[in-house]
């Protein structure tokens, strides 16, 4: 499919002349190899090619080796034992005590950095120690970056949390004794130590999410700090089994140590014994607590040995290490683990003398049952790049390539390719080609193009799907339930243009030959938007804000308040009062405002953890001011603020 061209450029004058390159019904795909050409001069090699791991055998004195072929890859890495021996449960019953194993979150970004997997050990677990730095460790989690966060199995002398009342990490006595531990380890053990995310939340606002809803997302307004080396959090406790103010179900379940989640502003939630605490007399921020050291080793440490137990922890080492050895049965089944690092993928799998063996790309376990000496070999390539591009019909072309390598130089490859493969357009390439018709129109008149929006067209993808050619009928009650509490939090308003058509060009062609529909796409009020197909059915939504209104939409915790205005004197709930709230402390940016139009109040969203104050600004005839509001939204708290005068 690739080869070089002798005469390069008066072939690819003459195919550009011929406008080959410019059309748009054929999408061919090209791949280029230009990875190896790209880090020359750079090792990223974790292994060599002759890099083996050898299992003997115990009972019959015979031999496994597994090859990690070619350029890249860990084998037995800690991050692929834990997930190979354990199962992996999902769901778990934050008010029992009985949960026990490894567990999953993800797909949520409300609960693990943009939704990837974190893994986690819960209940009173015998399989998660680890010894490193002359120290025996529980695995806590393996991080949504591949980092494995461990805990010191003992605690260590502490002190008061911080003379002062505010609960920061930063300032506080403790990190400088975690600090001075880490500063005095060998260059080797801080190799194996990865900067992690620490939340040190300092909001007041943990104990409405603790009891049902705990997260590995730092809450707004909460310090996120990345450090070598902290404590842990409230959260992770309580993902752990912990008990709040009661003893739970944890292998984090000895001593009195403390937290980086602040409880009140006076006081710190600690670890005692199997619960994570808050008491009044026992959390003070002043009194005297021990700590227990928490890391992050890199995602790719290697076990040199140890099984997990407390009697045989597991024994990690730098990923430099080219054999290991354990002990393998013939006929018993082995598991090891072979993973690609970045910039490389799993490209085959092989056995000598028949041996059969199996590959999971998506955990990188490969599982053996031998029966016969065998090497077994997972080789990976570097990934290629694809090169897409339109072309006018079915040939040969010339394709100029021009890349940037590791060292900052730009190298040019010319390829003569022959176009083989033809594609049609995804109904995303037929949205965005409409959109792209509708700002030529928008710029012929003058006015300003939109910004294309991700989020508006999968709004647009529901709408279609779920009501269809509607004429606009469902516009309101599809917008609220797609976005549900956000559309009323952010006052959502859209304008729509719905039509029928075949083609992108039908599509807009209709709407230009409507007044209507024409007026509203030329609009100057809109800022943003996007149009979406399905089947024949076209949709084109309009927004007058900046696109930026729906960054994290799904991530936002909020809470549904309704508003009322109670009268002391007639003893009864009135309408007509107009009111407005804010943010504390940000009344400039938030200022939102509002009227109750009945007796039954007005519904408002607030963010859960945030403090408002309402005021009255607008009083009925007749009727005295009402006084000044000011809460803090609880998730568990009111779900109802009186205006009374």
């Amino acid at each position: 499919m690739l080869k070089p061209s002798n005469n390069i450029d008066k072939e690819l004058k003459k195919v550009q002349d011929k406008g080959i390159t410019n059309s748009k019904n054929k999408i061919i795909v090209i791949v280029v190899a230009i990875a190896v050409t790209v880090f020359l001069g750079t090792t990223y090699a974790l292994f060599s090619s002759d890099g083996v791991l050898t299992a003997y055998s115990s009972k019959v004195n015979k031999k496994v080796t597994v090859t990690v072929n070619s350029t890249n890859g860990t084998v037995n890495s800690l991050s692929g034992i834990i997930l190979k021996d354990n199962e992996i449960k999902t769901s778990p019953n934050f008010s029992s005590t009985s949960d026990q194993g490894l567990y999953v979150q993800k797909d949520d970004t409300t609960k693990s950095i943009n939704g990837k997997p974190t893994y986690y050990f819960r209940g009173n677990v015998t399989n998660n120690y680890v010894t490193f730095a002359g120290m025996t460790w529980r695995i806590v989690r393996i991080n949504e970056d591949g980092t494995i966060r461990l805990i010191s199995a003992l605690q260590y002398d502490g002190g008061a949390y911080s003379g002062s009342a505010n609960g920061s990490y930063e300032s506080s006595s403790i990190k400088t004794k975690i600090d001075n531990w880490y500063n005095n380890l060998s260059t080797a053990n801080q190799s194996l130590i990865a900067t992690g995310v620490f939340c040190n939340d300092t909001t007041l606002t943990a104990s409405s999410r603790l009891s049902s809803s705990p997260t590995f997302v730092c809450p707004t307004n909460a310090k996120t700090l990345n450090l070598k080396a902290g404590i842990i959090s409230a959260d992770e406790l309580r993902y752990s089994g912990s008990a709040i103010n009661a003893n739970g179900n944890t292998f984090i379940n000895n001593g009195w140590t403390w937290t980086m989640t602040m409880a009140s502003s006076t006081r710190m939630y600690y670890i005692r014994d199997a619960g994570v605490w808050n008491d009044a007399d026992g959390a003070i921020i002043s009194k005297y607590r021990n700590y227990r050291y928490i890391i992050n080793l890199n995602s790719d440490v290697t076990v040199t040995g140890g099984d997990g137990t407390s009697s045989n922890p597991f024994v990690v080492a730098s990923n430099s290490l080219t054999s290991v050895s354990n002990t393998a049965d013939y006929k018993v089944t082995q598991y090891f683990s072979a993973i690609p690092n970045s910039g490389y993928e799993y490209e085959s799998l092989s056995c000598t003398n028949s041996q059969s063996a199996s590959y999971d790309k998506a955990t990188g376990k490969l599982m053996i049952t031998p029966t016969k000496d065998t090497t077994c070999t997972v080789k990976f390539k570097k990934k290629r790049k694809q090169i897409y591009f339109k072309a006018k019909k079915k040939g040969t072309v010339v394709v100029s390539v021009s890349y940037k390598m590791k060292n900052g130089k730009t190298k040019k490859m010319r390829y003569k390719v022959k176009v083989i493969k033809t594609k049609a357009p995804t109904d995303l390439e037929r949205s965005k080609k409409a959109f792209a018709i509708q700002n030529q129109y928008r710029k012929e008149k003058g006015v300003k193009e939109l910004e294309w929006s991700d989020e508006i067209y999968e709004f647009c993808r529901y709408r279609l799907k779920t009501s269809g050619y509607d004429k606009h009928v469902n516009l309101a009650n599809d917008m609220n339930a797609y976005f549900g509490g956000f559309a009323g939090y952010k006052n959502l308003l859209f304008s729509e243009n719905m039509t029928t058509g075949a083609t992108a060009k039908d599509a807009m062609e209709s709407w230009k030959k409507s007044q209507k529909h024409y007026n509203n796409l030329l609009s100057e009020r809109h800022v943003c938007g996007a149009i979406a197909c399905y089947k024949d059915m076209w949709i084109a939504i309009f927004y007058d804000k900046d696109k930026s209104d729906f960054a994290n939409w799904k991530s936002f915790q909020l809470k549904k308040i309704t508003v009322k205005r109670y009268d002391s004197a007639s003893n009864r709930y009135i309408a007509g009062s107009g009111f407005a709230y804010y943010e504390e402390s940000k009344k400039n940016d938030t200022l939102k405002v509002d009227k109750i139009p009945s007796s039954e109040g007005k519904v408002v969203y607030l963010e859960i953890g945030k403090s408002y104050v309402f005021y009255e600004r607008i009083v009925p005839d007749g009727y005295e001011k009402a006084k000044t509001v000011q809460i803090t939204v609880e998730e568990n708290g009111i779900n109802e603020i009186v205006l009374n005068n």
